[in-house]
């Protein structure tokens, strides 16, 4: 009788206890643990995730400045590597009724995306890595909060909030800032609004006019959901 390798696994949580205790769980359950770590460890492992069959990515870190949700940079950075069908990606967060969160995931390439209480008990998380072809995808639908924003299925708010990081634009978009405010002169705001409106398929909100661009109010409102910033913060 052929001998099956045990499927390898990576957890990826910002909890050490949690990522400890979930790792540990996996092991038991006949899995082979290839890693468990942070955010940032994760980005760091390199050439490591041609050897991991799954990864269970946690979205949030809420003690980041810019981007809360550094499980979007991790399924990023594995799916440069590894193909949908090379390495299963599961995503759980406690923001699992974001469907900005749930956009972002599905641009970035993950698989699955779960609540915490959906895969509390070992079982579940398990039936979704072993048995993938009987979970449930990523699913994004045109709700209020997306339209809200000026996004449809088709916007890339990670494409745009790489965009802002790459400029150096970050300090631009703390909640509340104001337009005026902004030491840029009035050709460069509308130049940024105009170049991220694009990148991410922002529409103006309420009723588009066309060749309208969004108002500033709008895409820092935008940016700061997308990076789970609250407006009050």
């Amino acid at each position: 009788m052929a001998v099956v390798d045990p499927m390898r696994v990576a957890v990826i949580d910002d909890d050490l206890w949690v990522r400890t205790g979930r790792a540990t769980a996996l092991a038991e359950a006949g899995l082979q643990v290839v890693a468990a770590c942070d955010h940032a460890a994760a980005l760091a492992l390199g050439d490591a995730w041609d050897q991991v069959d799954a990864a269970v990515v946690d979205a949030w870190d809420g003690r980041e400045a810019w981007d809360r949700f550094p499980g979007v940079a991790v399924v990023e950075a594995i799916r440069r590597r590894r193909a949908p069908a090379q390495t299963l990606i599961v995503v759980i967060s406690g923001h699992v009724l974001s469907d900005v969160l749930r956009l972002r995931m599905a641009e970035a390439g993950a698989d699955f995306f779960y609540g915490h209480e959906e895969v509390r008990e070992l079982d579940d998380l398990l039936a979704v890595i072993r048995s993938p072809e009987q979970a449930r995808r990523v699913e994004v639908v045109d709700t209020g909060e997306l339209q809200a924003l000026g996004l449809s299925r088709s916007s890339r708010p990670n494409a745009a909030l790489a965009d802002i990081t790459r400029r150096g634009l970050t300090g631009a978009f703390a909640p509340g800032t104001s337009q005026k405010a902004l030491p840029a002169g009035r050709r460069t705001l509308i130049t940024a609004r105009r170049r991220l409106s694009e990148i991410a398929g922002l529409a103006p909100s309420g009723r588009p006019t066309a060749g309208r661009v969004p108002e500033w109010r709008q895409v820092v409102r935008f940016v700061n959901r997308a990076r789970g910033v609250s407006e009050d913060e």
